[in-house]
């Protein structure tokens, strides 16, 4: 196995050593990130893509609907807060059948139940990113039925 390593330090996500995946026949999965943090989108971006995932990224609200109607996304990771509107806004509009994880910078109750009752994951930031890989990983396995493995080092 190839082992590739970054460091550097984002606002949110430290970069941790990695390792690539080998052969892996299946296709990787495309992300949508969508969050208004230029620093914390390109980290997140180079977070995943070093996980082996293709990753699509919008930095407004009205990117990331353009985004999921043509991209067709595996994935997606949407901040709460996006200019006037907001991630669960993004899940609501566009009645998406993907699974979906909702970050924020707020420990909030009300926000976690909404996303929750859409399906969605919620995290708050700051998140290593082992627990973003991770929860990545499980929201892909539970759409394929258990059947995708992302292989890495911790």
């Amino acid at each position: 196995m190839e082992s590739r390593c970054a460091s550097g330090y984002a606002r949110f996500v430290v970069l941790s050593c990695l390792t690539a995946p080998t052969e892996n026949n299946q296709m990787p999965a495309r992300v949508l990130i969508v969050d208004d943090d230029e620093v914390f989108l390109t980290t997140m971006k180079q977070l995943l893509e070093m996980a082996g995932h293709q990753v699509l990224v919008a930095s407004t609200f009205e990117d990331g609907r353009r985004v999921l109607r043509t991209a067709a996304p595996d994935v997606l990771i949407a901040d709460v807060r996006l200019g006037p509107f907001n991630g669960l806004q993004l899940i609501a509009m566009e009645a998406l059948n993907i699974p979906v994880i909702v970050i924020s910078g707020f420990d909030d109750v009300v926000l976690q139940a909404a996303a929750r009752s859409m399906g969605a994951d919620y995290m708050v930031k700051p998140f290593s990113s082992d627990a973003l890989l991770d929860r990545v990983e499980q929201k892909l396995a539970d759409a394929a039925g258990g059947a995708f493995q992302q292989s890495r080092l911790n």
